[in-house]
């Protein structure tokens, strides 16, 4: 019987994207308006809050499928459709996988090139304001770039490392799901396939 394979996930650079500092997301008036000057804290904990709710929905996607494959193995039976229907919850799978890669893929980067240097400047002059110093007194310096261009590049690669590593251990439940859906249909054991065993084997499954 040809077995249906996990897709691989489509190559990602593992080069980070470049935070240009000539970017008009990066550039700007470091004005002392009283009221930027009262919303740079708001501003600093809508990034932590807009990063946390864009990471739990692309992680949701990625649990929802691995429920819905599990829900969907579990109704089938042995008998002519059997095959079939495990081919169609192998694809849906992917395809949410790749849905899931793309969302986490795409907060990566576009915190690593735009959100992440907003915060370094918003941060900075708040440290001018703890200072009591006026905010035109801060600019985009070399060494600013410097620093968030190497923190950038850290970020970047570890979140990317962990992606992939969430990657693969879709797949790993991925063959592991199917492969008991197999053995049950082929060797008529009912028993073979436990969804709680195989939540408790592959964590991210939960």
């Amino acid at each position: 019987m040809n077995r249906p394979h996990p897709t691989t996930r489509p190559s990602r650079t593992t080069k980070p994207p470049t935070a240009s500092a000539s970017s008009s997301s990066w550039n700007g008036p470091a004005d002392d308006h009283p009221t930027r000057r009262r919303t740079l804290r708001a501003r600093l904990l809508d990034f932590i809050r807009g990063a946390t709710s864009r990471l739990t929905s692309a992680w949701r996607i990625l649990t929802d499928a691995q429920n819905r494959l599990l829900t969907a193995l579990a109704a089938i039976r042995p008998g002519r459709a059997a095959t079939t229907r495990i081919r169609a919850a192998v694809l849906a799978f992917q395809q949410a996988l790749a849905s899931f890669d793309r969302a986490a893929g795409g907060f990566i980067e576009r915190w690593a090139a735009t959100d992440l240097p907003l915060a370094y400047r918003d941060g900075s002059l708040a440290m001018l304001d703890q200072a009591d110093r006026p905010h035109r007194s801060w600019s985009w310096t070399t060494r600013h770039q410097n620093t968030v261009t190497t923190v950038t590049a850290q970020f970047y690669a570890d979140l990317m490392g962990r992606l992939r590593e969430a990657i693969r251990r879709a797949q790993a439940f991925l063959r592991a799901a199917t492969d008991a859906a197999r053995t049950r249909i082929t060797q008529f054991d009912v028993g073979s396939f436990d969804a709680d065993a195989l939540r408790q084997q592959h964590p991210s499954a939960r």
